[in-house]
């Protein structure tokens, strides 16, 4: 190859680069921080040498679209490549600048790149420059964090599939790994090639695709509706099979000699006004919990048809034991998940009431801030504090501005200037604390220049608590990475960690049985 890149590529960077370069479509299964990006970059590089291309379009998760303006391009590109890109804004689609930046964009003689969120290619104006510069220039197409593109018939979904087909060359990138959610590998595969899972398997239908990897039972409530029950998955070896003739998997342990991750936890006690509301709300809670209700499995009926795959049975419900009701049976998992929700505010010093939308600060001392105070003090360098809800982030900043620290936020609230300007403060300048929710921080970043990330509070979901540890531990760190989880003593706060360590996702735990048994 006569292409030379910029950057030095690891060793399974060069062996991939090699492999697929001329490839069509390619999925880089590759866990954080092991160098999708480069790889891509590399790859868009030697296309465009070859010229085979004319730009390139990335569709990526906000915020991590501008990862690709401000750090990856400059960072990997090699110099001589002529480089315009731009970073697709939403919000000032409809002025006269964007409009002109784009066509400016389009028609640019050199190599032209487009980033824009997934969120964004839904919208009229996002899907008409989305097909615009596919049908103008031929570009290498690809997908960033694409685990984003799941249901089949979503908007989301059918508006990627349709657009990639102008695209010559298509790429995914996710270090989601397949296994946890065989189901979810169907639409991304489909953005590559719209028909790859019927010429593979014969599999012309999603609903066809489930039947062949899922194993089902068939349920039949007392009032004669009929769902199909997951129960398992099977042919799992057809599908790593299927799947090896387009993507390659890279885990860092493979890939890179990183240093240790180290957890410590860190403890408190509620203040007394704080345990008294915990308290309250959590009687509250188990009360509802045990309040009788009719059962969901059988609607009620006590009864219900089992079919094995020998033929129907009529017996008792399993769930409810052939009474029709049972304990917490007004009970929804998404209600439960309120709840909980309800009782980490607590334990963060706030509280968000009925009919509200403004939360409340408890009176009296915060003792999970004042930790957090205590932790910054102790540690040297810069910081990643992660955050769940927005009002952390506002009680954290002015908290570490008050004691003379400099920290920046990365959240929701902030533009795309915003944003930018936060990451580069902190990776270049004096900043000396990230401040992050999970929603908007956890992919895409690099931010190896903390090796210390606090998690004063955590989501239910696994998959942000993966992709925000692999900010720090990835590429460029060379020193062991410390994650301190602050912990409210007697809480869920244990529960919702004890989960995250052993890569369980809260919200799919959710029970009426497990949350009595997490409230005790």
């Amino acid at each position: 190859m006569t292409y030379k890149p910029k950057t030095q590529p690891m060793a399974h960077q060069r062996i991939n680069h090699e492999r697929t370069a001329h490839a069509l479509e390619w999925a880089a299964f590759w866990e954080q921080g092991t160098g999708k990006s480069k790889f891509l970059i590399d790859t868009a590089g030697y296309l465009w040498t070859e010229q085979q291309i004319q730009g390139m379009v990335v569709v990526a998760p906000g915020g991590v679209h501008l990862n690709w303006l401000t750090d990856e391009l400059p960072t990997h590109l090699p110099d001589d490549i002529p480089l315009r890109a731009l970073a697709y804004n939403a919000s000032a689609a409809g002025t006269k600048w964007h409009q002109r930046a784009l066509r400016e964009l389009i028609e640019w003689d050199g190599f032209a790149v487009l980033l824009i969120t997934y969120d964004a290619v839904i919208t009229d104006r996002g899907k008409k420059a989305l097909w615009d510069m596919l049908r103008t220039r031929r570009c290498l197409m690809a997908c960033d964090e694409s685990h984003r593109i799941k249901t089949p018939s979503a908007r989301r979904t059918l508006t990627l599939i349709n657009a990639g087909k102008y695209a010559p060359y298509k790429r995914i990138l996710t270090g989601t790994p397949v296994a946890n959610s065989p189901f979810d590998v169907y639409s991304q595969v489909r953005f590559l090639d719209p028909d790859y899972w019927k010429k593979t398997l014969g599999l012309s239908t999603f609903t066809e695709f489930k039947s062949h990897f899922g194993r089902f039972i068939r349920m039949t409530r007392g009032n004669g509706q009929q769902w199909d029950e997951l129960i398992g998955y099977q042919n799992l070896d057809q599908l790593r099979d299927a799947l090896s003739h387009i993507s390659s998997r890279v885990t860092k342990e493979e890939a890179m000699d990183l240093p240790p991750k180290v957890y410590q936890p860190r403890y408190f006690e509620l203040s007394p006004k704080q345990a008294e509301m915990y308290a309250m709300l959590k009687s509250q809670l188990l009360a509802w919990l045990d309040e009788p209700g009719p059962c969901s499995n059988c609607g009620g009926s006590g009864r219900l048809r089992y079919n094995d795959g020998s033929g129907e049975i009529d017996a008792d419900c399993l769930t409810c034991e052939g009474t029709g009701a049972v304990r917490g049976g007004l009970v929804t998992a998404q209600l439960a998940i309120q709840r909980m929700l309800r009782l980490q505010q607590i334990t963060c010093g706030y509280v968000t009431l009925d009919g509200e939308t403004v939360p409340q600060v408890i009176p009296g001392p915060n003792p999970r801030l004042n930790l957090l105070l205590e932790v910054v003090e102790d540690t040297p360098g810069k910081i990643i504090i992660w955050c769940r809800f927005k009002r952390d982030v506002d009680l954290i900043i002015d908290a570490l501005r008050r004691v003379g620290r400099k920290p920046v936020r990365y959240d929701g609230t902030l533009s795309d200037d915003e944003l930018v300007e936060s990451r580069r403060q902190f990776k270049e300048g004096d900043a000396t604390d990230f401040v992050a929710t999970l929603d908007k921080g956890s992919e895409g970043l690099t931010l190896v220049e903390a090796t210390t990330s606090v998690y004063y509070s955590n989501t239910f979901k696994l998959i942000q608590r993966e992709q925000s540890e692999d900010r720090n531990h990835r590429k460029g760190q060379d020193q062991k990475v410390v994650y301190i989880d602050l912990v409210a003593r007697g809480t869920i706060d244990e529960h919702i960690i004890k989960l995250l360590r052993a890569k369980k996702d809260v919200a799919s735990q959710v029970t009426g049985d497990n949350i009595r048994e997490w409230l005790k």
